[in-house]
């Protein structure tokens, strides 16, 4: 139970100049933009329905999920059933143990790819080109994003009522919160494969980690 409330706790809290590779094809020399992670998460977006892999590293713990982006809405669930979120409109229900907890899509926070896509589409204020790194067989484009923490804090403040005495101090947490998103992707036919979230409080706090996958 105490890993659930902290997963939760998590999924909330998470709730420039263009530079260009090269690299050696076999039609000649193909660049890659830094920039071209946006046209690879919009394409991403357009997309209506998706499944994909989450895991999610907190306190040196490390739990997996599956899920189904349909739109606006999800679902997850762990491995072994025990677990089940799903997201209906602005409705979330959370099943476990028997059990069915319903909460708003603000206090889940951030918890579907979707979420943080457009999170990272808009709020992305430093972007750079990482060493490309080969994927099933193929050379894949990664590119690293951050996110403004006056931005994220601003997210907080929408998604949590103000009249919640926890509100001021979540939006304070979250503006002293680094948050960093990496994308990989297959630049020629723009396809997402995974999504890496590292957030960290502080820097003495032990970064924490969600990576999402996409088939």
């Amino acid at each position: 139970m105490r890993f659930l409330t902290g997963l939760i706790c998590f999924f909330l809290l998470v709730s420039c100049s263009v530079q260009v590779t090269r690299e050696q094809a076999a039609g000649g020399t193909k660049e890659i933009r830094v920039d071209q992670w946006k046209e690879v998460v919009a394409h991403k977006m357009n997309e209506r329905q998706f499944p994909f892999t989450l895991k999610v590293r907190n306190d040196k713990r490390m739990k997996e999920f599956t899920g189904l982006q349909l739109s606006s809405d999800w679902s997850l669930k762990d491995q072994r059933k025990k677990l089940v979120m799903e997201k209906k409109g602005q409705e979330v229900s959370l099943h476990y143990s028997g059990r069915t907890e319903k909460m708003t899509s603000g206090q889940a926070g951030l918890v579907s790819p979707r979420d943080h896509l457009m999170l990272m589409h808009d709020s992305g204020i430093f972007q750079r080109m990482l060493p490309p790194i080969t994927f099933l067989g193929k050379k894949a484009a990664r590119v690293e994003i951050k996110i403004d923490p006056k931005t994220l804090a601003n997210q907080m403040k929408k998604r949590l009522n103000t009249t919640n005495p926890k509100a001021r101090i979540m939006q304070d947490f979250a503006e002293k919160t680094k948050v960093v998103y990496q994308v990989v992707f297959y630049p020629e036919s723009k396809k997402l494969l995974l999504l890496r979230v590292v957030i960290r409080a502080s820097p003495r706090s032990p970064a924490q980690e969600i990576i999402y996958k996409f088939s």
